[in-house]
């Protein structure tokens, strides 16, 4: 077929298509460069499409994380909101109750004052009209009484040592008669004799009542100044109260 064309019509067919090919291979050329070109933006767009996807990533947790945290901190807030204000309604029931108990202290306080001034004055009433009965009746009658009762005492005392002197003298006259030998008068036998015996211990034994008596009423009389003392006492120590 190549022989049947003429040799004029070849060649420039020839280099036309030479020059076709060379356009081809410089345009492939160019599209290869272009898509290397195309290809290396391709994978650094992909390469930063990762980055940005691994970025977005990073950021996706750490806002989780931040929104968890918020959350946590939500719930705390509204916890110790809650807190806060239960703590306030404990706090103002705790007012309402001291507020009450301390009315209540000072009613109980008012009424306790009130119950001690009436006793105050009962007692000092009281103590008044011991006063004025102590007074009356167990200084004066004691001190009687206890002046009688030593007087009686003396007056004994007094009887007894006379008794005795007498009972002495005429014991020694007795002695003296039997030493000169004398007979016993009658009434050497009746110093001898139980009568004189239960006589002498009569005696005695009124003295020591008579001595009792008067210890008694003395016991009595400082028992009623010790009670006086003593309510006193207790007066003094309510006023200070």
């Amino acid at each position: 077929m190549a022989s049947t064309l003429p040799s004029g019509d070849f060649e420039p067919k020839t280099e036309d298509l030479v020059n076709r090919i060379t356009k081809v291979e410089q345009a492939k050329h160019l599209l290869s460069k272009e898509l290397q070109g195309h290809k290396m933006q391709y994978d650094a767009m992909t390469k930063e499409l990762d980055e940005l996807n691994g970025e977005n990533k990073h950021l996706q947790e750490l806002l989780d994380k931040k929104q968890e945290t918020l959350s946590i901190l939500q719930l705390s807030s509204d916890k110790k909101m809650s807190d806060n204000q239960r703590q306030q309604q404990l706090s103002e029931t705790h007012n309402e109750r001291i507020e009450s108990l301390t009315s209540k202290i000072q009613e109980e306080k008012l009424k306790r004052r009130k119950q001690r001034m009436e006793l105050e004055n009962q007692l000092e009433e009281l103590i008044r009209k011991h006063k004025s009965l102590c007074e009356l009746h167990n200084d004066k009658r004691l001190v009687l009484e206890i002046s009688q009762m030593e007087e009686s005492k003396k007056q004994l005392l007094i009887e007894e040592s006379e008794e005795k002197n007498k009972l002495a003298e005429v014991v020694h006259a007795a002695e003296q008669l039997r030493k000169d030998g004398a007979a016993p008068t009658a009434e050497d036998i009746f110093l001898r004799s139980a009568e004189a015996m239960s006589a002498q211990c009569l005696l005695q034994e009124e003295n020591a009542s008579a001595q009792a008596k008067l210890e008694a009423m003395s016991e009595r009389h400082t028992h009623s100044q010790e009670k006086y003392k003593m309510l006193m006492n207790e007066l003094e120590a309510a006023r200070i109260d």
